[in-house]
Order: structure tokens, then sequence, then C-alpha cells
């Protein structure tokens, strides 16, 4: 079901207008997806301004997303570092990604190796997000990228990452791998 869905579009807008956190927030959202309203990153980045002002870490995330998906990575990277610092766990796995890669940043594979490993030590984050950390680690230890390379500690990343048949990356390289 739709975001905004219980809200008229034009009563959210003046709700955000006079200030109103959450209809910042919806607007961002919605403006960024095309949910309810016609795509419009412009808007989005308006409204996640205004919420991101006001203190909304999802909307600085969501910012960040806007920026990556129109492959400006050092302002992705920035909003994310933000959106963290802000309370967005889950934003700490893309700082990681970009640290990993140099995207946006400074390639630091072993920045990137404490960020993963950091958010695997929390309780009660998404399970998903877990398993791309385990899928991470992986190709880490697998390459030797920022560790010492460790075919088997690459191998139990991937079976942590794919434990429950679900995470395509980490079950293609453990056919590659060749485990079953």
């Amino acid at each position: 079901m739709s975001e905004i869905a219980h809200y008229e579009v034009k009563d959210l807008i003046q709700k955000a207008k006079q200030g109103d956190l959450q209809a910042q927030h919806l607007l961002c959202y919605a403006y960024s997806t095309g949910d309810g309203v016609e795509l419009d990153n412009k808007k989005a980045i308006d409204w996640g301004i205004k919420a991101m002002e006001q203190g909304c870490s999802t909307s600085t995330h969501n910012l960040a997303t806007i920026y990556r998906d129109q492959q400006d990575y050092s302002l992705a990277f920035k909003y994310y570092k933000k959106a963290y610092e802000m309370g967005s766990i889950s934003s700490k796995i893309n700082i990681a990604n970009y640290y990993q890669f140099g995207i946006g940043v400074d390639k630091d594979s072993k920045k990137a190796i404490q960020l993963y490993k950091e958010y695997l030590a929390l309780k009660d984050e998404p399970e998903g997000l877990k398993q791309d950390c385990f899928y991470y680690l992986g190709l880490a230890y697998l390459i030797g990228d920022g560790i010492k390379k460790c075919l088997k500690a690459a191998k139990e990343y991937f079976e942590a990452a794919n434990k429950d048949n679900d995470h395509l990356a980490a079950h293609e390289m453990l056919l590659l791998l060749g485990v079953n």
C-alpha cells in the first residue's frame, strides 16, 4: 500500500509548508519514488532538506539515495554519513560500501570491514541488512581486500549471508566456490 495513500497530497503540502515534519518526510519519499505523485527529485530534495533540518534521519537517508541514483556519489556519501550521525543505523552499511569500493570517498577497505563488523554486533537490526554485511565481508576475505585473504572465512561469510537460501549473490559465490 502507498505510503501517502491515507493523505491528500494538497493537505500534506499545506502541512509541510507549516513545518510539519511527518508531512515533509512523506513528501520527500513520495516525490523521490513517484508514490501518489509525479516523480520529481527537485521537490523530493527540497522537502528532504526541510525534514533533515528538523532532525529526520530517514529523510536524510532518502536524500543520500536520491543523490546515489543521480550518480553524485560524494554527495550521497555525505548524506549517508549525516543520516548515520543522526541515528539511521542502516546508513552505516551504505557508508561501509562506499569505503569498500571507493565510491564517493577514498577507498578504505579496513574502515569498511570495521563498519560491517560493528553493524553485525548490533542487536535487533534487520536480518536482510546483516546478510548483506556477511556477503560484503565474504567478498573482502575472498579477494584479500583490507584483510588477509582466506577462502575458508569467505565461504563462512557467504554461508551466513545465504543461511535462508535467499541471498542470490552469496548463493552464486558459494556455487563458484564449489559449496552447495
